[in-house]
């Protein structure tokens, strides 16, 4: 409970600042969610955190860029069939 108070407070910190897209990178459930993912992933305890944590952190960064490069191709083929030069 500490830990999603936290995360909430920041969160809401953030937003303010406009550094997030909108409120519903606020929800309690997707901190929960994220910190569930973090336990099964182990980065919550035990030897070599850092390490365990900073491999994962690489692993979410290719995906965010594979998304990324997904969203690109989507968006110029939509505009290709609306017949919209790139």
């Amino acid at each position: 409970k500490e830990f999603l108070d936290a995360a909430s407070g920041l969160g809401q910190q953030l937003l303010l600042q406009g550094r997030l897209h909108g409120p519903e990178s606020l929800s309690r459930e997707l901190f929960a969610s994220a910190l569930r993912l973090a336990d099964n992933q182990g980065l919550l305890d035990g030897a070599d955190l850092a390490a365990r944590r900073v491999r994962f952190a690489e692993r979410v960064e290719d995906v965010v860029a594979r998304v990324t490069v997904i969203d690109e191709i989507d968006a110029a083929t939509r505009q290709e069939a609306a017949g919209v030069e790139p």
